[in-house]
């Protein structure tokens, strides 16, 4: 039996031979994350591909991803939350919906992610001078503005995110982070996508997340107004330019203000937006971006 393997194999192209050699390493790699050879053949079998269902088990074990797959409607797009927002966060996003047994959400979630990957999520040039990077619900404002029906029910923060965007220069680019890709229904805003430029699981990129969690920014929901953040400042850019990020959540750039060093206590009564309408910087770990608060 084993010459005719040998044979076989020695007739095989160095090529072939490579995808055979990967093919059982992970095949041996999977049978050592899930011990149960019916859950594994089921669970791969709804997931569709070894190395994408790999990499969820490296995030969720394997009775807990079973239920996941067993709720959502097309369980072999899960790995795409974890390739374009994270491990660590797409993970946490995930576990959330599953807790409140909003598959429905994660269900839109995974679908506007598949529809952004010939588009934003395909973005491959970096931010420029003209760029801004706008948050979740600064798009939605957009969108809600964009529509007669929905106009009619924006409340004061969302007019506010409109006027400002409305009166920014001609030629203005308008950039979102991959979370928002999901959380914004594609096609109806020109926007691009947010391309960075370190792996969102290196050191660097979870040290940054790390700070933003101990910073409470955006508090215990927080976790894709992390990840949007995350991706900002670690943004792809033309040389010399700094990122800058719009937003009208006071949660989020109250917090960075008081990481840039301005006192929120001592500001003469006035707002954050009214203390810096044209915005201020913020560095983390090295990082720098600009910060645009919008008053709400």
């Amino acid at each position: 039996m084993q010459a005719r393997l040998a044979a076989k194999l020695g007739d095989l192209t160095p090529e072939e031979l490579a995808k055979v050699k990967e093919a059982w390493t992970r095949a041996e790699a999977l049978g050592a994350l899930v011990k149960d050879p019916t859950l594994l053949d089921k669970l791969l079998s709804k997931i569709g591909d070894a190395a994408k269902l790999e990499a969820l088990l490296h995030v969720f074990p394997a009775t807990e991803l079973e239920g996941i797959v067993a709720s959502v409607k097309h369980p072999e797009r899960l790995a795409l939350v974890i390739d374009h927002v994270g491990a660590d966060s797409g993970s946490k996003m995930i576990r959330q919906w599953a807790a409140k047994g909003k598959f429905d959400r994660l269900d839109t979630f995974m679908e506007r992610m598949t529809a952004g990957m010939t588009k934003e999520l395909a973005e491959t040039t970096g931010v420029r001078t003209r760029s801004i990077v706008i948050d979740s619900n600064t798009a939605i404002a957009l969108m809600k503005d964009a529509d007669p029906t929905l106009k009619a029910t924006m409340n004061a923060g969302e007019i506010a995110r409109v006027n400002y965007i409305k009166n920014l220069p001609p030629g203005t680019e308008l950039r979102v982070a991959n979370v928002t890709v999901g959380e914004v229904e594609g096609g109806v805003l020109a926007t691009k996508g947010l391309p960075i430029t370190v792996l969102r699981d290196s050191n660097e990129y979870k040290l940054l997340l790390s700070r933003l969690e101990s910073m409470n920014l955006g508090g215990s929901k927080g976790t894709a107004d992390r990840a949007l953040l995350t991706d900002v400042f670690f943004a792809k850019r033309e040389a010399g330019v700094v990122p800058t990020f719009v937003t009208g959540d006071k949660s989020i750039y109250n917090k960075l203000a008081t990481e840039a060093g301005i006192d929120l206590e001592n500001i003469g009564g006035r707002t954050l937006p009214e203390l810096k309408p044209d915005g201020f910087t913020v560095t983390i770990e090295k990082r720098t971006i600009k910060v645009i608060p919008i008053a709400q």
